[in-house]
């Protein structure tokens, strides 16, 4: 191996990859170029990020006192409104024509609203304005934000920021609204200022200013991520990147002041800080390319990258210079190994001249040559173990060339092909011991094999035995990668095979055993419900019969029945009708358990709304309100789905009688695989110790006298939802409401 190695080189040629001189001298090159590169990548990241924060608090200051400024000017003109309005009597408000000429009188609002003033009264007409614009008088503005937030809020605001209909460049505008109120304090009307900010206004500094050289102001309404006016004007009336795309910009619209860095609409990145006008809820931002904000920082980078540079050239030529000088035994060394390979001489120890690591080098060398021998007797004891361990292995152990014949065989696999001796397998192919009807699929399976896969499989011996057995195969790769043979094992599984098969004879006779049952279930079904038929018609009759005799005994004999005999009668009546209700709910209960169902999308909020309007014609007499959230589809059947709202909700306005405000909720929330509804109420509630007993069939928690029922609508509910693969489940109070939940499943759309 020495000697291949030797041959491979010539006395003092080397190749620049193959020079350890040269690998040393890039090896330290790159760690001082990591270390000086990452040195200097730190601190002018260091400065960066020092300037950032320096530029940061300065343009915070700038912004804050902008802030601070448009802060006086909004609330100055929200208060101007608010003294102006309080002058207004309930007499003006009456007389349109005395208001227009208060308007018209008041210099003040004319200096501070540039667009204008306008009073509505409550119905949000328009009674007066100046300067006066034709057609507006007379209209009513029900859709006015500041309008209705003075009318039914009785608060002043500032409205939403929207582009005037009246000027030419559709400017956008501002309102400012304030209630006006009589001598109670009641809300008699509204009084609004709008500036234009397409005209001088008091905002005028932030369209005309620039901050530094390419920087700029701009104003925003968090509430609707609106930008209203900028020094930039493409970005005036813009709305803010959707929530979630830049996460500084959704920490300013959530109340954050300070600074960042991030990149704009126009791909440019800039360091942008922000300040809140309390007054109104905006925020003023002030933005500043970094280019221009750290173009001094880059000027230092660039000149710190070139002494960096300088610095690594001179650091290289020192180590290949140092090395060339301290590996000159070493290359002494290496031309003795080439001569001694090429003349084929007895290895000899080689000369060490020094003592320093180059001659330890040497030393180790000269036992390593003293190593290989050992190397070599231990390689020879391996491939003894490893015949050994093949040639008394229980399973057949083989090899296959290029050519597809047994190259050797241990004798496990003579005893599994039926061969006395490998003379009879070795050098014949190996298909020939596969059954013809195997053969083409395992040779294509040897080919996979061959082209460098795992291959495994099953046959049929081609022996008299025809014993089945399975077979795997790994490629084995000479040094170069190709594959030079195959190695397989093979092991019989005649026996697992036959127990196999009667494993599927025995699944046979159980299947069959149950569709035997599965068609007495099918017929014990169709008795059951020829049962229920003849339950329902024969119990009917015999009490159709008892309610007909008790009604003609009331009516014909009334007057021979005494108070305590009619009592009786009633009695009898109502007990008549109650096990009518029973009998319905029986059926009604036995039916949900046979029903084909349907899995289609059902809008659960439209179906509740139904149910609703069934119930309100017979609560015309209670003062009962019902909330209906926003409930997700669901999938299932719509029409049993609509009895578990029946159920529920009825059960709600049934027990809700007693409350002079009865309330009942409807909710729901979506989720990825199944939804959860729930009906809420305020009623008589129930104990939790008896929960698990609410929903079992006759199971009742209040008395009849108290609230009627049968104590089968909630039994009914829960084994719709369990048809559906839902649960069902309660919480309540005794005397503080219940709350039904169950779940179906999910339906992926919103139903309202």
């Amino acid at each position: 191996m020495i000697g291949r190695t030797m041959e491979q080189r010539s006395s003092g040629n080397f190749h620049w990859r193959q020079s350890l001189k040269t690998r040393v001298t890039l090896f330290t090159l790159g760690v001082f170029v990591i270390s000086i590169w990452a040195l200097v990548f730190y601190a002018a990241r260091m400065l960066r990020e020092d300037m950032q924060h320096l530029l940061s608090e300065q343009q915070f200051s700038t912004v804050s006192l902008v802030a601070g400024q448009l802060n006086d000017e909004l609330g100055d003109r929200l208060r101007t409104l608010e003294k102006v309005a309080e002058k207004v009597t309930p007499a003006m408000m009456a007389n349109p024509p005395l208001l227009q000429t208060y308007l018209a009188s008041s210099p003040a609002l004319h200096t501070l609203f540039n667009a204008g003033n306008v009073i509505f009264d409550t119905d949000s007409r328009a009674l007066a304005d100046y300067p006066v614009v034709k057609g507006r008088v007379g209209l009513t503005y029900k859709g006015l934000s500041i309008v209705r937030a003075a009318i039914d809020e009785g608060k002043s605001s500032f409205g939403k920021p929207i582009l005037s209909k009246t000027s030419s460049r559709g400017n956008p505008i501002i309102g400012f609204g304030v209630p006006i109120r009589d001598e109670a304090g009641k809300v008699i009307g509204v009084m609004t200022g709008v500036t234009d900010l397409g005209k001088p206004n008091f905002m005028s500094h932030i369209t005309d200013s620039s901050y530094a050289t390419s920087g700029g102001y701009l104003l925003v309404v968090p509430k609707y991520r609106l930008i209203v006016t900028a020094t930039d004007e493409s970005l005036v009336m813009k709305a803010l990147p959707e929530p979630g795309m830049e996460p500084l910009v959704d920490r300013f619209v959530e109340g954050y002041e300070g600074s960042g860095v991030v990149v704009n609409r126009h791909g440019v990145e800039v360091l942008t800080s922000a300040k809140k006008i309390p007054v109104a809820g905006w925020y003023v931002a002030a933005t500043l390319p970094t280019a221009e904000a750290f173009a001094p920082i880059r000027a230092m980078q660039r000149r710190m990258l070139l002494a960096a540079s300088l610095l690594t050239v001179l650091v290289g030529w020192l180590t290949w210079w140092m090395l060339k000088s301290q590996l000159s035994p070493m290359l002494a060394a290496v031309r003795t190994l080439s001569t001694l390979a090429d003349t084929r001489q007895r290895t000899q120890p080689l000369p060490i001249t020094s003592q320093d690591e180059i001659g330890q080098l040497l030393h180790g060398f000269n036992r390593l040559l003293e190593t290989l021998k050992q190397g070599e007797d231990a390689l020879a004891e391996s491939e003894n173990r490893y015949r050994s361990l093949v040639e008394n292995a229980p399973i057949s152990i083989h090899e296959i060339g290029l050519d597809g014949k047994v190259t050797s065989v241990n004798p496990a696999g003579l005893v599994v092909m039926g061969a006395a001796a490998d003379s009879a397998v070795c050098g014949t192919p190996y298909l020939d011991s596969v059954c013809p009807e195997d053969r083409s699929r395992v040779g294509e399976l040897l080919a996979g094999a061959y082209a460098g896969r795992l291959s495994h499989f099953e046959y049929q011996s081609s022996g008299p035995s025809g014993q089945r057995l399975e077979s795997a195969f790994v490629p084995i790769r000479n040094s170069a990668g190709a594959v030079e043979h195959l190695m397989g094992i093979t092991a019989d599984i005649t026996e697992r095979k036959q127990a196999e098969d009667e494993i599927r004879r025995l699944n046979a006779v159980l299947e069959q055993r149950v569709a035997e049952r599965t068609a007495q279930l099918e017929a014990a079904n169709k008795e059951l419900e020829s049962f229920s038929y003849s339950v329902s018609h024969d119990l009917r009759a015999p009490l159709r019969a008892i309610d007909g005799f008790s009604k003609v005994l009331l009516e014909d004999y009334r007057e021979k029945l005494d108070d305590q005999g009619r009592h009786f009668l009633r009695m009898l009546g109502d007990s008549v009708a109650r096990m009518g209700r029973l009998i319905d709910d029986i059926l009604s209960f036995s039916r949900m358990g046979r029903r084909d169902m349907e899995g289609l999308p059902v809008n659960i909020g439209q179906l509740t709304d139904e149910v609703i309007a069934e119930l309100r014609p017979s609560l015309t007499d209670r003062h009962l309100r019902f909330i209906v959230a926003t409930l997700p589809c669901a999938l299932g059947d719509r029409e049993m789905i609509r009895q578990v709202m029946v159920n529920l909700l009825s059960n709600a306005v049934k027990f809700t009688r007693q409350r002079a405000e009865a309330i009942i909720e409807v909710g729901g929330t979506a989720e990825a695989t199944e939804n959860t509804y729930y009906v809420r109420d305020n009623g008589a509630g129930f104990d939790m110790q008896y929960a698990d007993k609410l929903f079992g069939v006759f199971h009742r928690l209040h008395a009849q006298e108290q609230f009627e029922g049968t104590g089968v609508g909630l039994a009914i509910v829960k084994r719709i939802v369990e048809r559906h693969g839902g649960r069902v489940w309660a919480d309540g109070k005794v005397d503080q409401g219940a709350t039904i939940y169950f779940t179906l499943p999910s339906g992926a759309e919103t139903s309202r």
